[in-house]
């Protein structure tokens, strides 16, 4: 009897303890999640409330806005860290480029060209961003050199892309072409 009511504590125990262990990595990942927030994230949240809340633009053209944010915001930190392929703008910035600076930027500048009825808005998300960013005043000024650069490298290589234009559809008539349905047409009693 005795054996078997140690044998309980030690196993009471051990469920205590397995349970705290628990509580404490569930609350260390919730820490780490919203210590995980960045820069990228920030303003991935902006341009969705710029591209589909107050634009309300279809998603297919929202796809396609999400990616000029996304390819800058890309070239712009990848130009100052050299770790991968760039799609169409690099170049060698200052010592000490900061990169959130830079995609901060880069997002920022792409929104507002392509939406400048929100500058106002995207204007005060810029500041509040830059004004976060624990680096030197040099520093942050360097990336938002190379942030800009590279999103106007995107504006201009997609500024004649043919994302807006109105291109009418006329579909094709005759024999082995889809028609659609006639209306039913009910007999009268």
């Amino acid at each position: 009897m005795k054996d078997s009511n140690i044998q309980i504590k030690r196993t009471a125990l051990a469920v205590r303890n397995h349970r705290l262990a628990l509580s404490l990595a569930i609350i260390l990942l919730t820490v780490a999640c919203a210590n995980a927030q960045n820069v990228v994230v920030q303003w991935n949240a902006i341009a969705s409330t710029t591209i589909v809340t107050n634009h309300a633009e279809a998603s297919v053209a929202s796809g396609v806005w999400f990616a000029y944010v996304h390819l800058a915001v890309y070239d712009a930190v990848n130009a100052i860290d050299h770790r991968f392929q760039p799609y169409l703008f690099t170049t060698n910035p200052p010592t000490g480029a900061n990169k959130d600076a830079a995609a901060v930027a880069a997002a920022h500048r792409i929104l507002v060209h392509y939406f400048p009825s929100d500058q106002g808005s995207l204007d005060a998300e810029y500041a509040s961003s830059l004004a976060a960013i624990p680096d030197t005043p040099a520093n942050i000024s360097a990336g938002v050199t190379v942030g800009e650069a590279s999103a106007q490298t995107l504006i201009a290589a997609r500024a004649n892309d043919g994302l807006l234009a109105n291109v009418p559809y006329n579909p094709p008539v005759g024999p082995g072409f889809w028609l659609p349905p006639r209306p039913l047409t009910h007999p009268t009693h």
